[in-house]
């Protein structure tokens, strides 16, 4: 089923070091009008965010070499400190508890997807984003993406 999301290419970044769900979200949004960049480690995600201008960045709650609550902080953090605008942020991870839930937005995320992720869970997400890039909303915004 295609869903016409994005009228202009969106540049997304996923940080996610699992292979087999990498393919997953490349084939869910193999009709959009989205590019992909994948990296698999924080450290390789704060190079990339630093270089590139993103739509938004999925982000796996385990990565190697941080937690991806740390890689939320730490993005956040750079786009404070640089007065950039914020780029939504979206958090993957297994089954969360109401505590991890909290914990997530807390760190400074704009959306969950718990990974049992389907075509109906990451359209509404990716037309949620399209909408706040059109309104210019900032993190500062109490607009929050809770997908799941």
């Amino acid at each position: 089923m295609k869903s016409p999301i994005a009228t202009h290419t969106q540049k997304w970044l996923c940080v996610e070091d699992n292979i087999t769900f990498q393919c997953l979200i490349r084939s869910i949004l193999a009709d959009q009008s989205v590019k992909l960049e994948f990296v698999t480690h924080g450290s390789d995600a704060i190079d990339a965010f630093s270089a590139n201008d993103y739509t938004a960045i999925l982000i796996d709650l385990t990565l190697p070499d941080m937690s991806g609550l740390k890689l939320i902080e730490e993005l956040s953090h750079i786009e404070r400190s640089h007065s950039l605008n914020h780029t939504p942020m979206i958090m993957l991870c297994g089954q969360a508890s109401p505590k991890l839930e909290a914990d997530i937005y807390r760190a400074g995320a704009d959306g969950l997807i718990e990974k049992s992720i389907t075509t109906t869970q990451l359209w509404p997400s990716m037309s949620a984003i399209n909408s706040q890039n059109q309104s210019h909303l900032t993190k500062n915004s109490a607009n929050n993406l809770r997908l799941h």
